[in-house]
């Protein structure tokens, strides 16, 4: 063994830095489109969802315990209705300049926040049944 080879294993498997990197990624989705681009709104959807296994009266709910509620979607679109609502009423009570900045007053976090998680139920659970799952 020459002091300047390096030792034979060496030289048959060289350091990862040597060769080059290879990810087959092509064709998948770019997730970070969502967390590079919303994170402010992926975040005011994990406080709805934290409030309500955290704070929700009289009793928080059970964390993923939505999968369970039937009817499931009529049941989620009025949710959202009602935070429609809800947010249209503070507006026209003078409460906000515009109703996107209108608050749940129950949770005292955005109605926007509230629609966009009762959007996001809907739409797993609609997934989920295009796919045959549940």
């Amino acid at each position: 063994m020459s002091l300047v080879d390096g030792p034979a294993w060496e030289r048959e498997n060289p350091p990862a830095a040597a060769v080059p990197g290879r990810k087959d990624d092509t064709g998948k989705l770019d997730i970070t489109l969502l967390f590079d681009d919303m994170p402010h709104a992926l975040e005011a959807v994990t406080e709805v969802l934290q409030w309500a296994v955290t704070k929700k009266l009289p009793k928080p709910y059970e964390r993923g315990s939505w999968q369970g509620v039937e009817p499931f979607q009529p049941r989620y679109r009025a949710a959202q209705l009602r935070h429609m609502l809800g947010a249209a009423k503070s507006k026209v009570r003078g409460d906000v300049a515009a109703s996107h900045l209108a608050r749940d007053h129950e949770t005292a976090l955005l109605e926007l926040a509230h629609n966009a998680t009762d959007a996001l139920f809907q739409l797993e659970m609609a997934c989920r049944e295009i796919a045959g799952i549940r």
